[in-house]
This record gives C-alpha cells, structure tokens and sequence, in this order.
C-alpha cells in the first residue's frame, strides 16, 4: 500500500515536532507505530497501535476539579494516547475498517484534611472514539457511525468513582481521529498554549491538513449531502460517500 511510505514520512516529522516541542513523555510509542507502518510496506496493509503516547500538562488550563489538582513540573497532569486504525485499502475516511481512541488523564493531589498521615489521592479521567458500524437494526439509544464517549471502558477499571457517575450515553458525534489527528486533538485541549505555537509552524499544520483532507473532508461533505449540495467523491476515493444518516442517525 503506497499510503505507508507516505504515512511513514509524516509521522517522523510529527515525532521530531512533538520531541522538539517537549510535549511528550517519552517518543518510543511512536517508534513502535513506525516500525508497524514499514511492516505494512511488506505485508501491503494499513494498521496500526500506539499504546500510550503521554503528554505532559505542567500548567492549569480552565477549571480542574479536585480543585487540589494543581499541576507542575514536578506533579503534572499526564494524558495518555492510545489509537488502533485498520483501513480496507486506501487511508481515508471512507475505507475506515476499524478505529478506537482512548484518551486518559490522570494527575495527584492532596486533600485538605487535618491528618497526622499524608495521603496522595489519584484522580483519573477519559474519553473514548470509536467506529460503529451500523447494522440496520435499533440500538438502546442514538448510535452515531463516528463517536466520542465519555469514560468509556477504561474508566471501567477504576473501583473509586467518587461522585462521578459513569454511563453509556451520550455518544457525541464527532469526525474519526488517526494518529495524527488524535494527537492534535490532545495538544489543543489539554496543551492550548504549546498549541497555538505549533499552529505557527508551517510544518505542523502542513501535516495536520494532510490528515484533515484524507480523514474530514469527505466526512463534512457527506453530511453537506442531506441538505441537497452536490458532493465531489474525492479523487483518491476507493468508495463512494456514505449516507449522511448513517454518520448521523439523528439526521430528520
């Protein structure tokens, strides 16, 4: 598949951004999708894993509730990026086979309790993105094609939820996410200042264009489609566009 040597160019200018920038704990998740997306080039896939690419939050950004929870460079937020992607043939929006995206925080505080013993309490949080696929049959509640939902399976791993309810619901619609999107999405919702840098970098946005174009573009357009717009299928399309109430079930 063409589209990995392609992919493997970009996601090393994205490491060596995301390195120079001192935005992630550590570059060695992304090595290992490297080294995944040079067996595709053999095998003539597309998939791939990152396991837990973590960022580094050292700064409060907005309301952070323990309100304890105030992070540094010594304590900071850490947020945790995993991603599994398989496509039929081209990477693109319309070939998604399969795609999950797990987004976990989790950052250390201490109550303010008048104790003779120092407990450390551990706060945790996460979202979820998947692909479901739908099967023409009802669903308990509103199910769209490309979701986010809060929580989601990692959270349902924790045994302390405090105050916090966790449920299934709702699931928001929203445009899949690779491994190059996905990280972006991380940056500007956790990291807003070091991403309005990086949206100064023509490199940075360069690559972040190059996924929007292969992973939104023809999202927005489906969905454009129900209201009567004609809609272009892509050039490098290897499927037609998708009905506009199949990405979104809510759609009258």
């Amino acid at each position: 598949m063409s589209d990995n040597s392609t992919l493997i160019n970009e996601i090393t200018s994205l490491r060596d951004i995301l390195i120079n920038s001192l935005i992630i704990k550590d570059p060695t998740p992304i090595e290992d999708v490297l080294a995944q997306f040079r067996r595709n080039l053999q095998n003539n896939t597309c998939q791939y894993q990152l396991v837990d690419l973590t960022f580094v939050n050292d700064k409060k950004y907005g309301h952070v509730r323990p309100i304890q929870i105030t992070p540094s460079a010594s304590e900071p937020i850490e947020i945790r990026l995993g991603a599994d992607v398989k496509v039929n043939t081209s990477y693109e929006f319309s070939d998604i086979q399969s795609m999950n995206i797990d987004i976990e925080y989790e950052a250390s505080w201490i109550p303010d309790e008048e104790t003779q013993k120092i407990i450390i309490k551990k706060s945790h949080g996460s979202w979820h993105l998947d692909y479901h696929l739908p099967s023409g049959q009802p669903t308990t509640f509103i199910h769209p094609m490309y979701h986010f939902h809060h929580g989601g399976r990692k959270m349902y791993n924790h045994q302390d939820y405090g105050n916090i309810m966790i449920m299934d619901a709702p699931r928001v619609a929203h445009p899949p996410l690779d491994i190059v999107l996905s990280i972006d999405f991380v940056i500007a919702n956790f990291l807003g200042d070091k991403w309005n840098l990086l949206m100064q970098d023509s490199a940075y946005t360069s690559l972040i264009k190059n996924a929007q174009d292969r992973w939104w573009r023809q999202y927005y357009l489906d969905i454009a489609a129900f209201w009567g717009h004609t809609v272009p299928v892509l050039p490098t399309s290897a499927a037609s566009s998708l009905s506009a109430r199949n990405i979104l079930p809510s759609l009258i």
